[in-house]
């Protein structure tokens, strides 16, 4: 099984021609067809349209109403939006595939929220939490 990352483009949340937010995904998808394929296109899907669930139902009223308070009388020529990013990075292990994935919320320039997670993909199409490594027994010193 391979996999690639495909970017879903880029979606913006507008309302009234204002553009309130930008929702960017680029996650794993898999190429060839089968039982494996399906899982890991499937656990995939799942998270990307919860991001976009996320923007809608949480980061879009938010803005709105950021917007909606200020008192600003340029605010329709300073507004900017927001941008809900969620990236991945493939790697090799083993005989299956580390990811990194990143969720990150900016709003001019500066990141307000950013959270990192890890996945293995097995070769039989299992997503699985990243292996802990294993804790050694350190002795204090007294």
């Amino acid at each position: 099984m391979e996999i690639e990352t495909v970017k879903h483009g880029t979606e913006v949340l507008a309302e009234g021609g204002i553009p309130f937010c930008e929702i960017a995904i680029a996650l794993p998808s898999p190429i060839p067809e089968g039982k494996e394929a399906e899982r890991v296109g499937r656990f995939y899907a799942a998270i990307a349209e919860g991001t976009r669930a996320l923007a809608r139902e949480v980061l879009l009223p938010h803005a709105r109403e950021s917007y909606e308070r200020s008192n600003d009388p340029r605010r329709r020529f300073t507004h900017r939006p927001y941008r809900l990013m969620h990236t991945a990075i493939l790697g090799s292990e083993g005989n299956g595939f580390a990811v990194t994935r990143t969720l990150a919320l900016m709003h001019r320039g500066r990141t307000l929220f950013r959270e990192e997670m890890h996945e293995r993909i097995t070769a039989e199409g299992y997503v699985l939490p990243e292996r802990k490594s294993p804790r050694k027994n350190q002795r204090r010193p007294s």
